[in-house]
Parts: C-alpha cells; structure tokens; sequence
C-alpha cells in the first residue's frame, strides 16, 4: 500500500519559521534569514517585485528594516503577522505580510501596508502624488520600458514624481539600477528619478557598438531626449561617475548637481592602478562576485557574460574615454565622494581633480572602500541631502 506525505507542517511549525526569519532580520543576521527562504522565493510589496532568495536578502542588507510585530496568525503553511515596520529616518509603516511556507522554507512573501504615517505632509493633507512617488521610490526591473538605439534594446525605468527635478542615476561596471535603491529609499526630498541599465549591463541588450563611455553617454542623451528632460541633477557611482564627468563636460544638458561616488576621471589613473584592474577576468568576477553574475544572467535577455567582462575591462583602458582636462569645464556644483580605503581610486586622484573643478566639493570618507554606498550609507547620504538641498 502507497502512502502520500502531509505536506502540512504541524500547529506552529511555519509560525516558528517565520518568527525566526523576522528575529534574524531584526538582529542584521542575513545569513541565518537566508537559511529561511526557499531558493526560488518571491517577494511582492514595498519594494516592488523580487524574484530569488539572495535578491530579496541583498535588498534587505541594505535597508536595515526592523519589525514590531503586533500580532500573528497561522493556518497550515501559511502565516500571517501584522507589525510596525522601522525604515529608518523616523518613517514606521503598520504593515501585513503574508508568508507562505514549503518545506519548512518561506516561498513567497507579500506586503501591504498602510502609507499615511510616512506620506503626510506637514499640513496634514495627503496628496496622491506624495503616495505615488513613495510606492514608486525604488527601482525593480518590473516597471520599465526598453528604448531602442541601432541594433541595442537600452532599459530604463522612471520613480517618483514627474512634477519634481530629475535626478538621473548611473551605476557602475558589472552593476545595474537596482544597486541605487539604498540611495533612493534615504534621498529626503522628491525627485523625478530616472535610471538606465548601462549598455549590456542588467535588462539592457549589448548590440554591436564597441562597448565604451562615450556610447554609453549618447545612449543616455538619447533616452532623456526622448523623456524630453533637458535639466537635471546626476548621481553617478564609478563607471557610471566617469560618463557623468562626460555628460558635465560635453553635453548640452543643463546639469545642476553632480555627485560622483569612487570614480575615475583621467586616463592616467588606469595606469596607476593597472595592475588591479588587470586582474579582472570572466572566471576571476564569478569567484569573486558570484551574486552579480547570477543577478545579470537573469535580468539580461541575451547574456553572454564572458562577451561582456573584456568589453567593459577594454572600456577601462580606454584612455580617449576619459574626459582628462576637459574637467576644468564643468561649470554646475560638484560633489566628489572618495572611500577613504578605495583601492580602485586613490586618494590623488579625487584631490586632484577637487582643484580642477571650479564649484567641487569633495568627501572622503575613512573607512570605506569602493562600494561606499553600502559601506556607509548613513555618511553618505547625510552629505548628498545636505548637498542636493543647498
């Protein structure tokens, strides 16, 4: 005689799961909260659409939430817990999250919550616009659109509110839009957001163009035309600060802030840390950051990562992609963002370009290596506010 398993975990099991997995978070344990999730888990809520484990967990590393739990429900591997949400910067939501186990793991995830403590303006009122740009405040790789340049599809997506000053983000090599949500989450102040996944970076296709910073440059000038966005403000981390450098320098947009974090400027900086850069290879990147590899392969349509490591590692030596001198030129307000522990960047090169830029502003920061916007978020984004808002 055959007999079938009961699936349905017994009274308090998948309550236990969960309550484990909110205590992990709670203490920053992300490892043990990992150990909860199933591998394929799916996230659907504040944040937007998640789909795998580590994305979700990554996300998570970044926002630090922490959770009041009010009251918990269980009925067979489902299980319901209402709680106060710290998101940091005085904002608690009341939240619900619906938490669906299988095999003792937490498959899916979903979230609602009720906005009014943390979008109410200072008369009271709330207005759709503010809950528009709070739901809206992060990106996902969900709400975009494609927009076509020759033979290359360039994936873009917009947040926040459209009647606000742009703030157009651009990540680093190997990167895509998702690494800016911690810097969006903590901006004070309401922009019209704009993020592009670089050229073969995330959902964007390659195409045939040799890979470099000035393609990329014109691909951005080609989608903000087409947003008909003319003025605006730019964070750009690494590569994506180096083709922002470019944008100040040889654009006709109207840039009125510019922020860089751990970016490179002149070509004779490649030659300074030659010898790191040169390390970097297809097998040495999936050893070294696995995660990004797994995230690129599924975002991206067409995913050839060993194509793609040499072409942006071509892109680096290239030394007529550097703005080099022509910095001198930019004219809006600067911020400079160095880690202080940065071995891609050294320190000469941010002094030296802070004395090159008329309005520049430089921060360095001790302790942080390159990844500064998840080192030290706090630091980071006490200075970009204060910067953005003068």
């Amino acid at each position: 005689m055959e007999t079938t398993k009961d699936t349905k975990p017994n009274t308090g099991i998948a309550k236990e799961v969960v309550l484990n997995f909110v205590n992990a978070m709670n203490k920053e344990d992300f490892k043990t909260a990992r150990n909860c999730l199933s591998e394929d888990m799916v996230f659907d809520g504040v944040l937007g659409h998640r789909d795998g484990a580590d994305v979700y967990i990554k996300d998570m590393e970044k926002m630090k939430f922490k959770y009041e739990i009010k009251k918990a429900f269980e009925d067979g591997t489902d299980v319901c817990l209402l709680y106060d949400i710290d998101m940091g910067n005085k904002k608690t939501i009341f939240t619900c999250g619906w938490y669906h186990l299988e095999n003792g793991k937490i498959k899916s995830l979903k979230v609602v919550f009720i906005p009014r403590p943390v979008l109410e303006q200072s008369d009271k009122k709330l207005k759709t616009t503010s809950i528009l740009n709070f739901l809206m405040k992060s990106f996902n790789h969900h709400s975009g659109q494609y927009y076509s340049i020759d033979d290359a599809k360039i994936y873009y997506e917009t947040a926040g509110d459209e009647s606000k000053p742009a703030l157009l983000l651009l990540h680093g090599g190997f990167g895509n839009i998702e690494d800016f949500n911690t810097i969006i989450s903590l901006l004070k102040n309401n922009y019209r957001i704009i993020g592009m996944d670089s050229r073969g970076h995330g959902k964007s296709t390659l195409g045939n163009a040799k890979l470099s910073y000035e393609i990329i440059q014109k691909d951005i000038e080609a989608i903000l035309s087409h947003l008909k966005i003319e003025t605006l403000n730019i964070i750009g981390i690494s590569d994506g600060g180096i083709v922002a450098y470019r944008l100040a320098c040889f654009s006709k947009l109207k840039i009125i802030k510019l922020i860089t974090i751990g970016s490179r400027w002149h070509s004779s900086n490649v030659a300074d840390t030659k010898d790191v850069l040169q390390k970097v290879t297809v097998n040495f990147w999936k050893e070294k950051h696995p995660e990004t590899v797994k995230i690129y392969e599924k975002l991206n349509p067409s995913p050839d990562f060993e194509k793609l490591t040499p072409l942006i590692v071509n892109m680096w030596f290239n030394e007529t992609s550097y703005p080099n001198e022509e910095v001198k030129n930019i004219n809006c307000d600067t911020l400079i963002i160095h880690g202080d522990k940065d071995n891609l960047i050294k320190r000469k090169f941010v002094f030296e370009l802070a004395d090159l830029i008329p309005n520049s502003n430089l921060l360095n920061i001790p302790f942080a290596n390159h990844v500064v916007y998840t080192e030290q978020p706090e630091i980071l984004m006490h200075s970009i506010n204060e910067f953005l808002e003068r």
